[in-house]
């Protein structure tokens, strides 16, 4: 008679390991909270491990490289991120896997189908020389003969490069849609030679130039329907100040656009850092009165007293939640005072290119409101502008944990508005 354990061995040795063999491209959704939301992606076998790259573009989340966690029951992917893993586990068969996925507190169900061989677009690495530097790219083209019509992705502030989420967020999602793009490693980030810390935004708007100038020539690009997309800095200052010294592009995708000045921007990131504190408005303005005398002080205006104001703002609770610089004040820098004061508005005047612009109602970083209403009465024909309900800077909802969804309707109109455009 054969023992019970030894048994029980010898039946786990016979049966037989989960499949492994799911090379090919996968959508399907996961379940969060009341929603189903897409996710896709590459899945392939490399040395006896099951790689994934997936995205889950309602989420903000492109290209998340997944590690298989050689589960013997299961196949269990997981992901590390800021703001903790993302673990999906469940049975593949030979065209389906579905099961459990996690994030922290949240979880819910997913399921994914093998849909194709080979992924919906193309990835090509390229390189792009511009003002003495060459920045590392990528295009996206879909696959098909077409021409398609492409974007190029400008940058928002600080070093960002092409993993960067917030970034490659609407290349991705249009890829699937048809519609090329071009993101690229900012200057000295990535595989990119040169520094951001010493590049104006006419620098930076020659890079957006130069990466039109790339997409244009790709094979299966239509280059007469090659726009230029921002967030942030990219899409308030850098996107129309490409199209001033460049009349080759055809449109702009303008995600939370500022119509001020650096500088008068920071003064309503300064009110709504002070409010979200709990602050009155009584401190805020105070907060927002040093803020202006000390940007006189760098324009040279006579600020007398200002020294014993900022020694005085120095000791109270409110001072470092509205980033004032303690003193003794140090003089700008000639890069920042290359943009500190840059005004678009009078570009934005002269361009008459259609525009889609889109913004979150509770921005902390930009005035929605103000920036719509302003930039409403310069945009041309053909041009849209939408403020999304509940939306943060990102255009994700605020007041969701993360992972939190991207502003529902944001990628649908976009999408629309880009094919009734380009038709």
């Amino acid at each position: 008679m054969i023992p019970l354990l030894s048994l029980s061995a010898a039946l786990a040795c016979a049966a037989p390991a989960p499949a492994r063999e799911p090379t090919g491209w996968w959508t399907g959704s996961i379940q969060f909270g009341p929603q189903a939301v897409v996710a896709e992606g590459w899945l392939e076998t490399a040395q006896g491990a099951v790689q994934a790259r997936l995205s889950f573009p309602a989420l903000g989340l492109m290209n998340l490289d997944f590690v298989d966690q050689q589960d013997p029951e299961a196949l269990s992917l997981s992901w590390a991120g800021d703001h903790g893993s993302v673990r999906l586990k469940g049975d593949l068969e030979d065209e389906s896997w579905s099961g459990v996925w996690d994030w922290g507190p949240a979880s819910g169900s997913f399921e994914l189908r093998r849909t194709a061989s080979t992924p919906p677009y193309d990835e090509v690495p390229v390189r792009i020389a511009s003002g003495g530097v060459e920045l590392a790219a990528t295009v996206l083209i879909p696959s098909g003969e077409g021409p398609f019509p492409g974007i190029v992705w400008a940058h928002g502030s600080g070093g960002i490069g092409r993993r960067s989420l917030n970034y490659v967020r609407e290349a991705y999602t249009l890829a699937g849609a048809g519609f090329a793009s071009v993101i690229y490693d900012k200057r000295g980030v990535g595989d990119s030679s040169g520094n951001w810390l010493e590049a104006s935004f006419e620098d930076l708007a020659v890079d957006a130039s130069a990466a039109r100038a790339v997409l244009a020539q790709q094979a299966r690009v239509d280059a007469s329907r090659v726009g230029v997309g921002g967030i942030s800095q990219g899409s308030s200052w850098i996107a129309p100040y490409a199209c001033s010294i460049d009349d080759g592009f055809a449109f702009i995708v303008a995600i939370s656009a500022t119509a001020v000045t650096p500088t008068e921007q920071h003064l309503w990131v300064v009110r709504r850092r002070l409010e979200n504190a709990g602050h009155g408005q009584d401190i805020v303005e105070k907060a927002l009165q040093l803020h202006r005398r000390i940007d006189e002080w760098h324009r040279g205006i006579e600020t007398e007293g200002l020294e014993a104001e900022l020694l005085e703002a120095a000791d109270t609770a409110w001072f470092a939640t509205a980033l004032i610089p303690p003193p003794p004040l140090a003089p700008l820098s000639e890069w920042a005072r290359s943009w500190m004061w840059f005004d678009a508005l009078p570009i934005w005047r002269e361009l008459e290119l259609p525009v889609f612009c889109a913004w979150g109602a509770r921005d902390d970083i930009v005035h929605a409101e103000r920036s719509a209403s302003m930039l409403r009465e310069l945009l041309g024909p053909g041009s849209e502008t939408h403020v999304f309900p509940g939306a943060d800077h990102v255009l994700h909802l605020a007041d969701v944990p993360p992972p939190a969804p991207v502003a529902p309707g944001f990628h649908d109109a976009l999408v629309s508005w880009l094919r009734r455009t380009l038709r």
